[in-house]
């Protein structure tokens, strides 16, 4: 139970921390929609124990001219749904978990500039049909490397609090890579449009019945 809590919290980190969005107003705001499937890696004996119950993992990232939502389903463990005002910057953090159902209200954060580093390789790939650049990013708030491979033959943007906006990457991500202390989560995208389905919704309101908990809460519970 404490490796499938701790598994959530890692999900919802991620859901809040890999992709971001950038301001923008009307026709500056490029719509999307990526689906990525996530696998998971781990020598450690535990996460192995879980590896079953995070089959059929996946991401959803899709932006309009008013939010960018990231919808993250961790297997058995957990869902994740995040939404972000474009223009405020400030959102919800939704988790269905068997923790529970709770939401969190995310304020707008401070431009974080990450020391990192970042080395544009000389490797490409086709992913979906479109040539991908390979990134190394090191150091930053994340404790291990994160290898992203970008395509600049989509429009769409990418943001990460892990990722200066240091105009050092360029394009958008098909493939990401991201070492954790325990684990390896690749994310790779298996469809893309340059607009958000129908009947997806975007809301920045609570769920009804569900828990209210804040950022110190959510430390608390497992050490994010």
């Amino acid at each position: 139970m404490k490796m499938m809590k701790g598994l959530a919290l890692i999900a919802l980190f991620m859901t809040t921390s890999v992709f971001g969005t950038t301001p923008g107003k009307g026709d500056d705001v490029a719509e999307f929609f990526v689906k990525f499937d996530v696998a998971f890696d781990s020598d450690d004996p535990q996460m192995e124990q879980a590896m079953p119950f995070l089959a059929g993992s996946m991401m959803k990232v899709m932006k309009n001219s008013k939010y960018t939502k990231t919808v993250f389903k961790t297997g058995t463990v957990s869902t994740n749904t995040t939404t972000i005002d474009n223009k405020t910057q400030k959102g919800i953090a939704v988790t269905e978990s068997m923790m529970g159902n709770f939401y969190t209200m995310l304020d707008k954060e401070d431009d974080a500039n990450p020391e990192v580093d970042i080395e544009k390789t000389s490797e490409t790939k086709k992913i979906l049909g479109y040539t991908c650049t390979k990134y190394i990013v090191s150091g930053g708030e994340n404790e291990g490397e994160i290898e992203l491979w970008m395509t600049t033959e989509l429009k769409g943007d990418f943001a990460s609090k892990w990722v200066p906006k240091s105009g050092k990457i360029e394009g958008f991500p098909l493939q990401m890579v991201v070492e954790t202390e325990k684990m390896a989560i690749t994310f790779t995208a298996t469809e893309y449009k340059d607009a958000v389905p129908k009947g997806e919704e975007f809301t920045l309101k609570p769920p009804k019945g569900y828990d209210e908990k804040s950022a110190e809460d959510l430390k608390g519970m497992g050490g994010m």
